[in-house]
């Protein structure tokens, strides 16, 4: 058995105690499960870093571009595609993994949601990517981490490595961090790249 000093009293106690037995004060012991937990978080993150460099490379094999509107399901060749919500926070994730941006900064998180409706199924690298264009048509790529904190805190079931069968439906989101003062100078836009580009105007 482990023994270490208590931090109140400095008697010898178990390093599994959960209280000192001389003075009662707490002891707090190290969990496995949360690091097996912030291991799990990492390797997620990675992947996703990986699939977010790698799609933003691809680009869409249609050359047509379709203008839409949030809650406005928008129908490819390949996915029922549908931008569900778009906000500015201040902070994503939950009490225990969360992000907040830097400062004079703000996120603008997107929710989507896309259906398979072809008759193969999609990698990673098929299914839609998504960017932000400022006024300037500089384009934003999403802050990995803080989209894998945006998910957790949403309880998403987007396809990260598996492939998306046909038929079937994911969830997903997305977090951008930009200037605080630039969001709010002039018309800022949402491309969805897919098998077609998808533009919606950011308000």
């Amino acid at each position: 058995m482990a023994l270490k000093k208590c931090k109140e009293c400095g008697a010898e106690i178990s390093s599994k105690a959960k209280v000192c037995p001389s003075c009662g004060a707490k002891n707090k012991t190290r969990s496995k499960l949360g690091g097996c937990l912030a291991i799990i978080l990492i390797g997620i993150g990675i992947i996703w870093m990986i699939a977010d460099g790698a799609s933003a490379g691809s680009s869409s094999s249609g050359s047509s571009t379709i203008t839409a509107k949030v809650n406005e399901t928008v129908t490819t060749d390949d996915f029922e595609i549908t931008v569900t919500s778009i906000k500015k926070l201040k902070k994503v994730g939950n009490e225990y993994f969360n992000s907040e941006p830097a400062s004079g900064a703000i996120y603008v998180a997107i929710q989507y949601t896309y259906k398979n409706i072809s008759n193969e199924p999609m990698g990673m690298l098929d299914t839609p990517s998504f960017f932000l264009y400022d006024s300037n048509e500089v384009k934003y790529k999403t802050d990995s981490g803080a989209s894998m904190y945006y998910s957790i805190e949403l309880d998403l079931n987007e396809k990260v490595i598996s492939e998306l069968n046909p038929g079937i439906s994911a969830n997903g989101a997305d977090v951008f961090e930009v200037s605080t003062e630039k969001i709010e100078e002039g018309l800022w836009k949402l491309n969805v790249v897919a098998d077609k580009s998808i533009f919606i105007n950011i308000e």
